[in-house]
């Protein structure tokens, strides 16, 4: 549907990080409608997160080696697995501050996802080809 859609990438990408971040929020209302809906939200999100961003990580890195096309994927595949396993070992208690402060960064963090990815590709619009 949204390869139908006349819309950029850089508006799927915000949706899909906005039903990413209600989909991770929902779950602290521990009601069974709810959690549906966080269901669904978050597998929507994800779906675009992941395909947008994924298509834009491949196309900025067409112009490397095949060498350092592979340090670019394990470097960004260490640093992602790395913080979700500190992040897992790092709550003790699922109310408590730690998790509230985490989360908050969370969605931070990804609220700022399209900005940052946007970026990115204006300056990779900006090189010579």
């Amino acid at each position: 549907m949204y390869k139908r859609l006349k819309v950029r990438e850089a508006t799927w990408l915000a949706i899909g990080m906005i039903f990413v971040s209600v989909g991770i929020l929902l779950p602290l209302l521990p009601k069974a409608p709810l959690l549906i809906i966080s269901n669904i939200l978050t597998t929507i999100g994800m779906f675009y997160f992941g395909t947008i961003w994924n298509s834009r990580q491949f196309r900025m890195i067409t112009k490397q080696t095949i060498i350092q096309q592979a340090h670019i994927f394990l470097w960004r595949e260490c640093f992602l697995n790395a913080s979700k396993i500190l992040l897992v070992l790092s709550v003790k208690e699922i109310h408590g501050g730690t998790f509230i402060g985490l989360m908050l960064l969370a969605l931070v963090c990804a609220l700022m996802v399209p900005y940052f990815s946007g970026k990115s590709t204006e300056v990779l619009d900006k090189q010579p080809k």
